[in-house]
């Protein structure tokens, strides 16, 4: 037959035939001719069904990507099916299919939760940390959530960090976190780094934002205490440091042993003893 559309339809009632014969992989063969000739996402779908009912994973997944193809223009769709695609070539024995079509999906839409979660944990079961903080930073550009993207970028930061040596990167993914205002995490990470780098007077910047979101009393006074030390020992800037003790006792612990010792100390090397 050399129509196209008549070889076609001859072919799906072969398939329905074939199907009524209990030969569900023959007849899957025969929607998948069908469907190539036709292009048509519905008897691809046909073709999708009788492949796994046969348990031939691959061809089924092969059946749906075929249909992913038709849907181009419709992200979200083609997603769907990149998905669905990924589990039966898992089914097939074929993790590299199925982590590339769950990626393919993931750049098609961003904010699916089931399939990041499903790339991430192949990525972790495999050490791809580079990977897995890409994803996490991708992940963070999409989602509308204010805490959700803090969290992702936070995490793709300390990946950077700790598992990829890579400090720079991680400041990078930090200070967009800062975007959205700023975090205790972020912020301690920050000024580990910068005085690491001697940085001070980043470190002392840096300090004085995380004490205005530290939660509670003994935490704001814990990073009030730093950065006073900082801006003794590291800048010798007395007349700030003094002021930073006496903030901590006009403002949160009028009898910090710790602050009036200082400020005595530091009193006396400015020549202004108490």
């Amino acid at each position: 037959v050399e129509d196209k559309v008549a070889k076609g339809t001859l072919l799906v009632r072969l398939g329905e035939l074939r199907e009524k014969a209990q030969d569900p992989g023959a007849a899957g063969e025969a929607y998948a001719e069908a469907a190539t000739l036709s292009e048509n996402a519905k008897t691809w779908e046909l073709a999708e069904k009788a492949f796994s009912t046969a348990e031939r994973w691959q061809d089924a997944a092969q059946a749906i990507d075929s249909r992913a193809e038709l849907a181009a223009g419709d992200a979200k769709q083609q997603a769907v099916l990149f998905a669905k695609s990924a589990g039966l070539f898992a089914k097939a024995g074929d993790d590299a299919s199925a982590l590339a079509r769950l990626e393919q999906a993931s750049e098609l839409d961003p904010a699916n939760d089931e399939v990041f979660a499903e790339i991430e944990r192949r990525y972790v079961e495999d050490d791809r940390h580079d990977d897995l903080a890409n994803l996490l930073l991708k992940r963070a550009d999409s989602v509308g959530d204010k805490e959700k993207r803090v969290a992702l970028r936070v995490r793709a930061a300390e990946i950077q960090r700790d598992k990829l040596d890579n400090m720079e990167a991680a400041r990078e993914s930090l200070m967009k976190v800062l975007d959205d205002g700023d975090d205790f995490g972020a912020l301690s990470i920050l000024v580990d780094d910068a005085e690491s780098r001697e940085e001070y007077q980043d470190a002392a910047s840096l300090l004085r934002r995380l004490a205005g979101v530290a939660s509670d009393t003994p935490k704001k006074v814990e990073v009030r205490l730093r950065e006073a030390r900082l801006l003794s020992e590291r800048l010798d800037d007395v007349d700030s440091a003094v002021a930073r003790y006496e903030s901590i006792l006009s403002e949160l612990d009028a009898k910090h042993e710790e602050s009036l010792a200082a400020i005595a100390e530091l009193e006396e090397r400015r020549d202004n003893p108490r």
